[in-house]
């Protein structure tokens, strides 16, 4: 008969380790999901659980992936020699490798000018990305918002003749306030035209994403040491209480190694239990 087993716990720790930039993680919508978007797709709150922001339109509707090259989603980009480029930046924009292939765009139609927001999960005090083609005297009006389109705590204003604006460019925009306060942002085409499309790419902000919650319950189980010849067949048997009638066969097994570690999970946090080894024949 063996004695009654020790009961031992071993409780092994996983920690989830996510890697930003210096200010934020960017969604640069080259992948949603961890999948390769399609020109036409809807983005709303793919971005949610990671990145704590969704995207919306004021009509009601959602902005929509656009893809470089034809068909067009957004812009021309006029080049010398005359040929037009597609949903692509400029040649000549420094920044024009940069960007991949996908970017988002109001609705995919050309010729409407829709008004996007983006919602935070919870406040952010920084936020930045960049606009593509501001030109022909478009102007793109970008206010940050406390609430839900409200009370306006910043404003920026692009407009078509403005530094990193023009035919193709791309050009910067950000907030960085002292404190948390940004709750949505809102991107407006203010100019004189009436049907410009624009592209938005890599949003970033200082959002950090709170980690889901977890729990953990500790179980004690017995662990046996069971000696004998290797391949051999052997019963377990256990009692709660230890009378000659009271063993209960709870598994075989063919020892694979000598001495060999068997640990019952039947019994977690038992007050006592005890155990014995029989060889089979």
């Amino acid at each position: 008969m063996k004695p009654k087993a020790t009961n031992t716990a071993v409780v092994s720790t996983i920690t989830l380790i996510l890697a930003w930039s210096s200010l934020g993680a960017v969604i640069d919508f080259e992948t949603i999901n961890s999948t390769i978007p399609c020109e036409g797709m809807v983005i709303s709150n793919q971005f949610q659980p990671y990145f704590g922001v969704s995207f919306r339109r004021l009509d009601g509707g959602y902005p929509v992936i656009g893809k470089k090259g034809p068909p067009r989603a957004s812009t021309i980009v006029p080049v010398n020699p005359d040929l037009d480029l597609y949903d692509t930046l400029h040649p000549s924009d420094p920044r024009a490798n940069e960007f991949g292939d996908f970017f988002l765009t109001d609705d995919g139609v050309v010729g409407g000018t829709k008004q996007i927001i983006m919602d935070f999960n919870q406040p952010v005090s920084k936020a930045r990305g960049y606009i593509f083609d501001i030109d022909s005297g478009e102007r793109m009006t970008i206010r940050a918002y406390s609430d839900d389109g409200i009370t306006e705590v910043g404003i920026v204003v692009l407009a078509s003749g403005d530094p990193d604006t023009g035919n193709g460019r791309s050009t910067p925009w950000s907030f960085d306030h002292a404190t948390k306060d940004i709750r949505q942002i809102r991107f407006k085409e203010t100019g004189q035209s009436s049907s410009a499309n624009v592209a938005f790419d890599s949003f970033e902000s200082d959002y950090s994403a709170e980690p889901p919650p977890t729990s953990l319950d500790l179980h004690m189980f017995a662990g046996l040491t069971i000696t004998g010849t290797v391949g051999w067949p052997c019963r377990i048997d256990y009692a709660d209480h230890l009378t000659p009638t009271n063993w209960i066969a709870l598994t075989n097994v063919f020892l694979p190694s000598s001495p060999f570690l068997f640990i019952d999970t039947t019994s977690p946090n038992s007050a006592q239990r005890f155990y014995r080894a029989v060889g089979l024949p």
